[in-house]
């Protein structure tokens, strides 16, 4: 332990790859104090994309799952710690309706119908396949707070609201010396309470501290223009040619014996993919949930705006986040793409902020095409006879009571790095992990946290190379 009682390990994120990075490292190595320090840029808490929306200003208060809306497990290790963490009210199994929704149609097939071939086709992170669903409790940051809990007692520290825009690496070649083996090469700079997209650049940059060891977990470090911009400096090599960097294997961009150039070329060049989520909510808060729409989340098929609709008031929990009929929209990979060409994500080199005026590009359209969904599919149940005892409504044809939207300039990547499912070089002590290297969804995030925390525990150790 320095003496200023910092923690040995920064871990640059707070969402599930970083808590379950930082859940590894904290089990795993003994220490007097805390082990690592997990440094968060995200206003409004802990979660990244499995964050929550801010509460809403109307009585009582609205609160959306905004970015993840569900998550499955598969492997036996994700799967015992969903299972500690349902025990403990963090998170609970979504019995829902779900299955396809025909946009041209308005016609809904229940995941039962769902045939494998359809499943395959047409899931959004195996909805449709899977056999449990689960969310976080109240909302889906409740995920992140319970992974945060799992930590030992005192072997983290939170830096929370602070975004990181240097790791600087001392050139100091007796390091890993018998004599110096505490050095601490790794100097860490940020700003506290950054919020652009509320005009809020922040504090004035100032030195976080010293550490022994860094881990990544967001892509956007490595990319200009955004609210998470981080430049690298004093690694070997970092600055080689375009051609030099295609020929980075693939042992040097993942694995536990990575080298952190390629891992941060890795990431920079790893392409953007954005979309837009739509909150928004139909009747008032005395109004009984609708009965017409006869599901709480579907895969939209045929339809060149949303693709995914979910009743985010059905999730467990939410019975008394305000209105009973709010929904979450996911808008289409094509609708992104040509949003974003239209209102790119930075200009000149500058980050472009989703102000409401840059949002009210976004936001009508995706209203728009979530109504014509929703009235659809109520008129199509109706006519089909599911239920006698539904009426017609106009709920969808008036304006809504609440919209607005969000863009996740890097939502989720197509696949991961094809290697391992993260980085790790133990003789620079520079790690990375996330979705971005493991491929998309909850699950495949906390396998990279948990395989790149178990290789730096090995080094912090004294285990092998470092």
């Amino acid at each position: 332990m320095s003496g200023d009682g910092r923690p040995p390990v920064a871990i640059i994120g707070a969402g599930v790859a970083g808590l379950s990075c930082a859940a590894a490292i904290a089990n795993e190595v003994e220490r007097d104090g805390p082990v690592v320090e997990l440094i968060d840029q995200g206003s409004r808490g802990r979660g990244g994309r499995a964050s929550s929306s801010r509460p809403t200003t109307h009585d009582p208060p609205m609160v959306f799952d905004h970015g993840c809306q569900f998550f499955t497990a598969e492997s036996e290790a994700f799967r015992e710690t969903c299972a500690a963490l349902e025990r403990a009210g963090h998170i609970a199994r979504w019995d829902g309706r779900f299955g396809t929704l025909d946009a041209s149609t308005g016609e809904f097939r229940a995941k039962s119908e769902n045939d494998a071939g359809t499943r395959l086709g047409d899931d959004f992170f195996r909805l449709l396949a899977a056999k449990d669903v689960y969310v976080g409790v109240p909302t889906m940051r409740g995920l992140c707070d319970g992974l945060r809990e799992l930590i030992r007692t005192n072997a983290a520290r939170d830096s929370p609201q602070c975004a990181v825009t240097s790791l600087k690496r001392a050139k100091d070649e007796r390091q890993h010396e018998n004599e110096n083996k505490n050095a601490r090469p790794w100097v860490v700079s940020g700003v506290g309470g950054r919020a652009l997209d509320e005009n809020q650049p922040g504090s004035r940059e100032s030195n976080l501290g010293a550490f022994e060891a860094v881990v990544t977990t967001d892509v956007m470090l490595t990319k200009t223009g955004t609210p998470g911009s981080c430049v690298l400096e004093g690694v070997p090599f970092l600055g080689v040619s375009d051609e030099d960097a295609r020929d980075d294997r693939q042992e040097d961009v993942s694995g536990a014996s990575a080298r952190a150039a390629a891992t941060w070329r890795a990431m920079e060049s790893s392409p953007a993919e954005s979309l837009f989520s739509l909150m928004v909510a139909f009747g008032g808060t005395e109004e009984d949930e609708d009965p017409s729409v006869p599901f709480d989340a579907a895969v939209v098929t045929g339809s060149n705006t949303i693709q995914l609709l979910v009743r985010d008031s059905a999730k467990p929990g939410r019975a008394d986040s305000g209105a009973r009929n709010r929904w979450t929209a996911v808008s289409t990979a094509a609708f992104a793409a040509a949003s974003v060409a239209d209102a790119p994500l930075s200009v000149d080199g500058a980050y472009n902020p989703q102000t409401a005026a840059y949002l009210e590009r976004v936001t009508p359209a995706m209203v728009e095409a979530t109504r014509h969904l929703l009235r659809s599919a109520s008129s199509r149940a109706r006519r089909r006879g599911v239920d006698d005892e539904l009426t017609p409504t106009d709920m969808y044809r008036d304006p809504p009571t609440h919209a607005r939207s969000q863009r996740w300039g890097h939502a989720f990547p197509k696949r991961g790095w094809g290697g391992a499912a993260f980085a790790w070089d133990p003789e620079l002590r520079f790690g990375a992990c996330g979705d971005f290297a493991a491929g998309p969804g909850v699950e495949a995030a906390w396998t990279s946290g948990a395989q790149a925390g178990a290789a730096v525990a090995k080094t912090m150790r004294g285990e092998g190379n470092g």
